[in-house]
């Protein structure tokens, strides 16, 4: 059996939003930068949905956070909060 991880789309949103509290942008903001709609960004904020690979790399360094960082991952029913 092989053994996958997820990508926790609750928890990942949690850790955008905490980011991006953290630098004082509002979402408005943020979608501007990121080149996408306001409701895109409260999507990945709430959980909704994730941003794509080249929005991760993109929010990353907007919030100079390795990309790592950005994701968080449930493997075997465990969450990997990388530093939480």
């Amino acid at each position: 059996m092989m053994k996958t991880k997820e990508i926790d789309m609750f928890s990942t949103g949690k850790r955008i939003n905490k980011l991006r509290v953290a630098k004082g942008i509002k979402v408005k903001e943020l979608a501007e930068m990121m080149g996408v709609t306001v409701m895109s960004c409260y999507k990945w904020i709430n959980g909704k949905s994730l941003p794509s690979i080249d929005n991760i790399v993109r929010l990353s360094g907007i919030f100079d956070t390795n990309i790592d960082n950005m994701i968080v991952t449930n493997y075997h029913g465990d969450s990997n909060n990388f530093g939480d």
